[in-house]
């Protein structure tokens, strides 16, 4: 929903920003079309509980606790944060066991239990279907690519939640 004189006037703050980050530009930019929008207090919680949670509270009752019934709660989630709340739990349920398996965490089967998975392979479905990757390849690719290239392009995979098979082949 970007109209075109925001995009222009984005896209000039972003060149003055990476010229000289220091620059206010881009953040006045962000702030000039952010600002005039409220934020839904209520939606913020349920947000900031979701997270606290690592997205394993359940929608119905994390509805109930932003005092909104389910149907108004879905529709004013979804036009605050862009995700249903499903989605947006499921996120973080994945942001959660990425974490944990980049720890070094072994058990994937208990891992799924404490990230709010119904079981190992639910669990190993949603982050093949995220990173294009099973678990142990994502294990092995979270080792190894600390520094380089490729951990650019698993956090791209992250980010658009599909993978290019070219892109993680080498994995």
């Amino acid at each position: 929903q970007i109209d075109a004189r925001f995009a222009a006037g984005f896209s000039v703050a972003c060149r003055e920003f990476s010229r000289d980050p220091q620059t206010r530009s881009l953040w006045q930019c962000l702030e000039a079309r952010l600002l005039p929008h409220a934020i839904d207090e209520r939606v913020e919680a349920a947000v900031a509980h979701l997270e606290s949670q690592h997205g394993r509270s359940r929608i119905d009752a994390t509805a109930a606790a932003a005092a909104m019934s389910l149907r108004s709660f879905q529709i004013r989630f979804l036009a605050c944060v862009g995700l249903s709340a499903k989605a947006f739990a499921r996120v973080l349920r994945l942001q959660a066991t990425i974490r944990a398996i980049d720890r070094g965490v072994e058990s994937l089967a208990q891992l799924a239990c404490d990230t709010g998975f119904s079981d190992q392979a639910h669990a190993t479905r949603e982050l093949q279907q995220l990173t294009g990757l099973t678990p142990a390849r994502l294990r092995a690719a979270l080792r190894s690519a600390r520094d380089d290239d490729r951990t650019v392009r698993l956090a791209a995979v992250f980010v658009r939640g599909t993978a290019n098979n070219a892109t993680m082949k080498s994995r």
